[in-house]
């Protein structure tokens, strides 16, 4: 549809109305046509003069139901009533009326008052020409009102979405709530578009995705998910490639243009308390109504004092692993270790108010979060980044602050055909209507679960959970598939997936798998740059003794051997194309292409080897200290699948 619209290139709300009309089974044939008339007049034509009226504003296609009607009534000399009772016969599909409808059409009918179009000087092959166009169109048709009411929707929603970017996602993810799938889509689809989403905060928060004015900070780690371009870059065999430049190497859309008057602010999305799990709207409510009355919380024990009898321990838990109390001087493990009893002593202080007790703090109006008072948080250590990660997606069910695949995204984005929310179902049609059934499709991701299971000749076979960056899918891995890549269906391993989609009626599609891979034994292409062939030549003696680090066996367990590329020799004009690599994929990944880029004059030379090479660490961090680090480039590489 997005492809339709910018080919269409809609300059009035009557082209929208228009190509939501069109963009259906029966009438997406008409597309080309419509297209045509629009951009040039003189290509448009008509089976006959009498349809020009009726189709002019159309640029002489049949585009909605009304036309139809218009048709038969203008051409075969149909009665209103009739024309509505031929219309509604097209779309049922009732082929024994519209059998009997074509000939009253063509050659009418004097017994029920239908003159046809043969008596009104058009010939039956064109006449029966346009009815079968009208069948072809009135099987999906839209009646312009209904497409119009979706114009008017679309059109309000793109002007949203242009004007005010920030308030439009965070109203789209608030009617989304309960849904974490559509959640984390429109989350990933918000970063993409420069949008910072800020994790929930019970000192920020409101109930449901709000906006918030932020001071510009480097990105943090969740950002990635949204700003990483494709980095599906083909290298030709003549050598026409593109070198990696600033704008490919940083990767990322610009923030939308929301600073604030003193230039140092920008409007981003904080999360919602309601996306927490288990927690309701009277608990909501409560924090909501104590924040607006006395403030902020300072802290975990004052956050108890003042709504504790609102919020059991199960919910402050659930805020604890959220990240809701970040804000509260104290880590989340700290707040783990001893939020029980501070509900506890929450629950003593309020049963003694209760029965008229005072204690000496109380006498001198010390408060409930005055200094000293409370529970005093244990010096440990914060969760490593994985387990708060990991908590985050119990509660959440998203990834709020990162996602374990953020460090390898460009190697994700570039193996990957279609997202796990392809496979989920349209609630309209009750199918994956994103996907073909049997086509092939590549997914990228973290295998969640693994359920082995037994087939009746005690073969085994696999079911695994495939999670990316916007959700989950179900892959099957059957007796065959499951006996080669044994080594990828394990929990937590990072890997891509080749098969052939599974679709079935209101369910989510599945992946039967046929190869998988994982991240680990991708290769990745190395890309050196020098400025002029001298310096190359000065410092291909270096370049070669550090390369020699690659060579070594040790490297080479259980990683698959890549495919080697390139010629020997310089390769005339190009660049070489770079998505910066992020994070090392793995501290000893396979080498794919090791190549030299020229800038002047203009070439490539691919670097060949006997043997399997591989890039270490240390041989990537000599390079770098050599020849420096703006002029070494890992790029990640294709998947063998």
């Amino acid at each position: 549809m997005k492809s339709f619209m910018k080919e269409l290139k809609p300059g009035s709300l009557e082209d929208i109305i228009a190509g939501i009309a069109l963009y259906r089974p029966g009438p997406m044939s008409f597309i080309p046509m419509y297209i045509r008339g629009k951009e040039n007049a003189s290509a448009i034509t008509y089976d006959t003069p009498l349809l020009e009226p009726i189709l002019k504003t159309t640029y002489g296609c049949i585009v909605y139901q009304e036309q139809v009607m218009q048709i038969v009534r203008d051409l075969g000399g149909y009665s209103y009533g009739r024309s509505d009772l031929v219309r509604r016969a097209m779309s049922k599909k009732k082929a024994d009326v519209m059998a009997k409808e074509r000939r009253n059409f063509v050659s009418g009918n004097a017994d029920e008052g239908v003159p046809g179009c043969v008596s009104r000087g058009i010939d039956e092959a064109t006449a029966n020409r346009i009815f079968d166009n009208m069948m072809s169109f009135a099987e999906y048709a839209f009646n312009k009102a209904h497409s119009t009411s979706y114009a008017v929707v679309t059109y309000q929603t793109a002007w949203l979405k242009y004007y005010y970017p920030v308030e439009f996602m965070a109203a789209l993810m608030t009617s989304v709530i309960d849904n974490p799938g559509k959640v984390a889509e429109y989350i990933m689809s918000s970063r993409a578009m420069g949008i910072g989403i800020l994790p929930p905060d019970i000192n920020e928060s409101e109930e449901g995705f709000s906006v918030t004015a932020a001071r510009k900070e480097p990105a943090a780690g969740g950002e990635a998910a949204g700003r990483a371009a494709s980095s599906d870059t083909s290298h030709a065999e003549s050598g026409s490639e593109a070198a990696p430049d600033e704008d490919a190497r940083t990767g990322g859309s610009a923030a939308p243009d929301e600073d604030g008057p003193d230039g140092g602010q920008k409007l981003q999305i904080r999360y919602a308390l309601g996306a927490i799990k288990s927690i309701g709207h009277p608990v909501i409510d409560a924090i909501l109504e104590n924040r607006s009355r006395e403030g902020r919380f300072s802290d975990l024990n004052a956050f108890a004092h003042r709504v504790s009898a609102d919020v059991n321990k199960k919910a402050a838990e659930n805020f604890i692993k959220s990240g809701a109390f970040d804000c509260l001087n104290a880590s989340r493990r700290q707040m783990m270790l001893v939020y029980d009893q501070i509900w506890e002593s929450a629950a003593r202080e309020r049963k003694s108010q209760i029965t008229g007790q005072m204690s000496l703090f109380d006498y001198f109006g010390a408060g409930d979060s005055g200094p000293g008072r409370g529970i005093a948080m244990p010096d440990v250590p914060e969760f490593d980044k994985e387990q708060l990660l990991a908590f985050e997606k119990e509660v959440l069910g998203i990834y709020a602050s990162g996602h374990p695949l953020e460090q390898y995204e460009a190697l994700w984005r570039k193996n990957i055909t279609a997202l796990s929310n392809d496979f989920q179902i349209n609630d309209e049609t009750g199918q994956a209507d994103r996907l073909i059934d049997k086509s092939v499709k590549k997914i990228g991701g973290i295998v969640e679960s693994v359920t082995i299971k037994y087939t009746k000749n005690s073969q085994t076979m696999a079911f695994l959970q495939v999670e990316d960056l916007v959700g989950s899918v179900e892959v099957l891995v059957f007796p065959r598939v499951y006996e080669r890549y044994r080594a990828c269906c394990n929990k937590d391993e990072r890997i891509f997936v080749s098969g052939r989609v599974s679709l079935e009626d209101n369910k989510n599609a599945k992946l039967l798998a046929d190869k998988l891979c994982r991240f680990k034994d991708v290769p990745q292409d190395l890309w050196l740059r020098f400025p002029t062939m001298d310096a190359y030549l000065e410092g291909e003696k270096r370049l070669m003794d550090i390369l020699e680090l690659g060579r070594s066996s040790q490297y080479a367990s259980d990683v698959p051997s890549a495919p080697q590329y390139g010629t020997s020799g310089m390769q005339s004009g190009g660049q070489p194309a770079d998505t910066d690599m992020g994070d090392g994929i793995s501290q000893t990944p396979p080498a794919g292409r090791i190549a030299v880029y020229v800038a002047n004059p203009r070439s490539v030379k691919d670097l060949r080897f006997p043997v399997k090479m591989y890039l270490p660490a240390p041989m990537i961090a000599e390079l770098e200290n050599s020849f420096g680090e703006e002029n070494v480039s890992l790029v990640p590489g294709r998947a063998p699948l």
